[in-house]
């Protein structure tokens, strides 16, 4: 509101209904906060001329005799450093009250008492709504058709009906598990308490391990995909955006490398197929895990997945970490036996999920939405790809003890 009012000369006649809209829906006490932006002349009713000295000297948005040799201030440094920083923090769409009002209402969850935003990325857009003591998520879908969440929302009541605990779907009073607002497709789940971890300890790990080997025993439905949207069957795709960048090189070489271990043989499973430490839910008490969003899920070589697991939950500094992967392996053990062609072939496998998904953020950073400060963003995968690529057959077997 302050951008706009200082935008467009103050509001006029609309600034009545704004500051309305937000003492009712935030509380009577954000009054004195009004009050006070007004004085500053942020937010302002009149559309007369404006002048902004009065907000750049109470803030000090102007910097006088400035180093330019070595400039300290953000604000005289640079103007997109300022705007990454404010849009890191946003969702990818930001919702307004009247927004998520509109987005609740077939589902029969308004009025709501609060709501804030969940971490994101550029799939989706998440924010946690309370109502009534109850707490709930909305996704709104921003790279899925409505045929893609559908399937979704299906795939999670399957998860559900087989007993394996993840996000639990809120259909809407018409039934339909999904709806659509302004052509994106919206989910809203049950909110699980707990929380996200950046680093998780070996006694987490192997409990991931556990839920990824019950979930490979689950038989997979029919409409799961057979490939992957970031596997080796799209990386030509980097002919067409970057077809003379050395990644495209290096992804030859990965498939390369693979192509001894890929066989008729190797068993296929219900997989996750992005295993990370933002995709694993760790309850309060950190003595259960779960696993979460599985947009990406498929019927796919059921050892890419532990390779991916070892690539998303066992690094450390940007290394592979050994007591890591073995954590893994032996909860993951507890539920699923790895055969022969698959312990031989897990190093291959590991460096292939790395590079799949530093494909995916090659191809989503430089290309379909490119970010400045996220296009090297693929280096850190390719490099955990790398350490793979390097490890004895050893580092990826099991040890009995």
């Amino acid at each position: 509101m302050c951008l706009q009012s200082i935008c467009c000369n103050g509001f006029g006649k609309k600034y009545d209904e704004f500051r309305r809209e937000i003492l009712q829906t935030y509380g009577y006490e954000y009054v004195f906060t009004l009050d006070n932006l007004e004085k500053l002349g942020l937010l302002r009713k009149s559309n007369s001329i404006y002048d902004f000295s009065k907000v750049r000297n109470a803030f000090g948005l102007y910097v006088e005799n400035p180093n330019v040799e070595v400039p300290n201030d953000l604000s005289y440094v640079s103007v997109w450093c300022f705007f990454c920083f404010f849009k890191k923090m946003d969702p990818y769409t930001a919702l307004t009250t009247p927004d998520l009002f509109e987005i609740l209402t077939p589902y029969g969850l308004e009025p709501f008492d609060s709501f804030s935003v969940l971490s994101g990325g550029i799939e989706n857009t998440n924010y946690q709504i309370t109502l009534k003591e109850e707490n709930y998520v909305i996704s709104l879908f921003e790279q899925k058709t409505w045929e893609e969440v559908l399937a979704l929302s299906q795939l999670l009541q399957y998860l559900e009906n087989n007993r394996f605990a993840t996000s639990k779907i809120v259909s809407a009073k018409n039934g339909i598990p999904i709806t659509l607002w302004r052509q994106k497709p919206v989910m809203i789940k049950r909110f699980i308490s707990g929380g996200i971890k950046s680093y998780l300890t070996l006694p987490l790990i192997e409990l991931a391990g556990f839920q990824v080997g019950k979930l490979h025993r689950i038989p997979p439905p029919d409409y799961l995909p057979n490939d992957l949207n970031f596997g080796k069957e799209h990386f030509d795709l980097l002919n067409d955006y970057a077809p003379k960048d050395p990644f495209g090189t290096w992804l030859t070489n990965i498939v390369s490398e693979l192509a001894p271990h890929l066989s008729d043989e190797l068993p296929r499973a219900f997989i996750h197929s992005d295993l990370f430490c933002d995709n694993v839910l760790i309850s309060t008490d950190e003595q259960k895990v779960t696993l979460m969003d599985f947009e990406e899920a498929a019927h796919y070589y059921r050892i890419f997945d532990v390779g991916m697991a070892i690539i998303g939950l066992c690094s450390e500094e940007g290394r592979l970490n050994a007591d890591k992967v073995q954590g893994f392996l032996r909860g993951y053990s507890k539920q699923v036996t790895l055969t022969a062609i698959e312990q031989k072939g897990l190093g291959a496998f590991t460096a292939y999920a790395g590079a799949s998904m530093s494909f995916w953020r090659h191809k989503n950073f430089n290309f379909i939405h490119p970010e400045l400060n996220l296009n090297d963003h693929y280096k850190a995968l390719q490099s955990l790809a790398n350490d793979a690529r390097n490890q004895p057959y050893d580092f990826f077997k099991l040890k009995l003890t």
